[in-house]
């Protein structure tokens, strides 16, 4: 069978095998070594981004912890604040009350003395 090709590229083909010394064997592996090389380069890709992806989840595990305790520490400091306004409001007015006691009662003091 005879393929015709172009004298320049029968040539450069050679040139190319001469200069590389390489042999027909090693011409073929090409290839395979290029499609391997890949391969293997696809495959440690793959396991970079897995690791990066368990990081990131790692990272994202802990920090949903911290911002559940921070969360709980902050519903606690709610209760308590909502607690002393309450007893705060209580206290004044028991002191309103007092106080309104105490003017009626000077009220219908001062009444009773002037009578």
């Amino acid at each position: 069978m005879n393929v015709a090709c172009p004298r320049k590229v029968v040539m450069f083909v050679n040139s190319v095998i001469d200069s590389a010394q390489m042999e027909l064997t090693e011409l073929e592996q090409l290839p395979m070594k290029s499609y391997r090389e890949r391969f293997e380069d696809s495959r440690a890709k793959i396991t970079e981004a897995r690791k990066a992806i368990q990081d990131a989840n790692c990272l994202a595990e802990e920090n949903a912890a911290k911002i559940a305790e921070l969360s709980s520490k902050l519903a606690i400091a709610e209760r308590a604040m909502v607690e002393m306004a309450m007893e705060t409001a209580k206290r004044s007015h028991a002191a309103v009350a007092h106080e309104a006691k105490m003017k009626a009662f000077k009220v219908l003091l001062d009444k009773e003395v002037m009578d």
